[in-house]
């Protein structure tokens, strides 16, 4: 799969073993670790899919799920967490609530997150193509 995807997590040693896998997967990854990183990163790669921690520095994953889903072409989005409650909000939740395509509790097992991701890239109707023919680019919308 030729997919673009953007990690963003501000724990290295997790931000590199999803690169890593997500890599041999056959991904473009580009990683960031904190949300204001993973914006600038966004625009300058247009990915197709999004795996992003709720919980950063500088900009919080709530916020970055929020500004791409305004986009004229927002990408998918995995909402990762290893606090599923702060303050008695339910973060993942609200991940969804504000576009989170997919939520995932941490821990979780590497393959499984890329099964997902694959999985939703090919249920896409824009870029499904992606797995069939090994090559994503942004496609029209059937008229």
């Amino acid at each position: 799969m030729n997919a673009r995807i953007l990690l963003i997590d501000d724990d290295p040693q997790l931000l590199g073993l999803m690169a890593d896998a997500f890599t041999r997967a056959g991904f473009e990854a580009f990683s960031a670790n904190d949300g204001a990183v993973g914006a600038k990163l966004a625009r300058a790669h247009d990915p197709h899919l999004v795996v992003t921690d709720i919980l950063m520095p500088e900009r919080e994953g709530i916020e970055i799920i929020v500004e791409f889903k305004r986009a004229p072409r927002p990408p998918k989005v995995i909402a990762i967490s290893g606090v599923s409650r702060l303050a008695g909000l339910d973060l993942l939740a609200l991940a969804t609530a504000v576009g989170a395509d997919e939520i995932v509790n941490k821990p979780f097992r590497m393959s499984d997150l890329v099964e997902l991701a694959e999985r939703m890239l090919r249920e896409d109707p824009l870029i499904g193509t992606c797995a069939s023919e090994g090559v994503c680019e942004a496609s029209a919308p059937p008229p």
